[in-house]
């Protein structure tokens, strides 16, 4: 067998990184006109998210709060001895939920996996376990890198997940769920176990069907690096979704009506959704100034941008596809998706600062030849 095959395959992803500390952003050496479109896109996506984003913002309803009454119910219930199925179209009817198609049925693995615990809050002190374990693999990663500015910033900004999972409602939200656990995944992607990130970011799928933009990134990503055992781990994993979706709808459909109603997600929301979604960032959240959002995504989205290596790309190319999808996927009353991918917003306050220096000084050389030379 090829040992330079197999190296290619199984080889340490820190080893190709180009790591955390790099201060110089992907932007280090833009050309001057590109980064002047950077910075005045930048300024017009926050002027937009000013003037049209607010109505998204202000208008998001107590829809939050009535799924995770529904899900406490359906938890309860099943802890009682009944079945996920019967319980969870019983749940949807009386609420006024949907029940058509067969996807508006949660997966039912947190709520088995909720159920079988002894009580709730052994289901917050294990999120945030996970929480712990995700924050301590991130912090480690830039304290290694030498990049101790970012190691400080790193676990002041992440430090905020945690009281927000020992919530008592937090452990009720599969997207809560998911988000930490993609957030996990890439920790320990990052710190070269790969496999295990796998086999938690195919949980994370299994958990909460839309994880898929995240799994299909990283699926994308070890494509384009030619890491082949690693995309057949992927591919695996998606199969395994892929049978369980088949299996979750022929439970479903018989169990379904021509009198239930019917949702349609695909409303095509734009970027005034995106936003609604952002919003669900826990640090926005508690500033609670609306025009926050509108200004510091963005910003966020820059900084994610320059993040340059292997595993900057990844986080990036996760938070752009949940972008993608949101401007055409969800209704309003559907904002709290956002909980996927905001701890991954995080990373790109951080990175944001050596971004914008990067693309100022730039742009700076349209009106100062000379500095190219510099």
């Amino acid at each position: 067998m090829n040992i330079s095959f197999v190296k290619q395959c199984t080889g340490s992803v820190s080893s190709s990184l180009e790591g955390p500390s790099a201060i110089a952003s992907r932007f280090k050496r833009v050309q001057p006109f590109v980064a002047l479109v950077i910075l005045i896109g930048t300024a017009v996506l926050i002027g937009y998210g000013l003037l049209r984003g607010q109505e998204a913002l202000s208008v998001q309803g107590d829809k939050s709060s009535k799924d995770v009454h529904l899900y406490q119910a359906i938890v309860k219930r099943l802890h009682n001895g009944e079945s996920y199925y019967v319980v969870a179209g019983e749940e949807l009817r009386a609420r006024g939920y949907a029940t058509r198609p067969f996807v508006n049925w949660r997966p039912p693995f947190l709520a088995w996996f909720l159920a079988a615990l002894p009580n709730p809050t052994w289901g917050r002190l294990i999120l945030l376990s996970i929480v712990s374990m995700a924050w301590a693999m991130w912090v480690i990663l830039f304290y290694k890198a030498g990049d101790h500015r970012r190691t400080i910033a790193v676990a002041m900004l992440l430090s905020v997940f945690f009281p927000t999972a020992y919530l008592e409602v937090s452990s009720y939200f599969h997207e809560f769920w998911a988000g930490m656990i993609i957030l996990f995944t890439l920790a320990l992607y990052a710190n070269n176990h790969w496999r295990l990130a796998v086999l938690t970011g195919s949980a994370a799928l299994l958990l909460r069907e839309i994880s898929l933009p995240f799994v299909l990134v990283m699926l994308g990503c070890a494509l384009w690096e030619r890491r082949w055992l690693e995309v057949v781990c992927w591919v695996f994993g998606l199969t395994a979704f892929a049978l369980f979706l088949i299996i979750h709808a022929s439970i479903v459909t018989p169990l379904l009506s021509e009198s239930d109603r019917t949702n349609v997600w695909i409303r095509w929301g734009g970027w005034r959704f995106v936003l609604a979604t952002a919003d669900w960032n826990p640090w926005l959240i508690l500033f609670d100034f609306k025009w926050i959002v509108a200004v510091m995504f963005p910003l966020a989205l820059v900084g994610l941008a320059g993040w340059r290596g292997r595993l900057g790309y990844r986080v990036a190319l996760t938070v752009i596809a949940y972008i993608l999808v949101f401007m055409l996927v969800g209704r309003q009353d559907n904002a709290y998706w956002g909980m996927l991918y905001a701890p991954l917003v995080t990373f790109g306050w951080m990175m944001a600062p050596a971004a914008f220096y990067d693309l100022w000084t730039a742009a700076r050389r349209i009106r100062h030849p000379q500095l190219l030379t510099d």
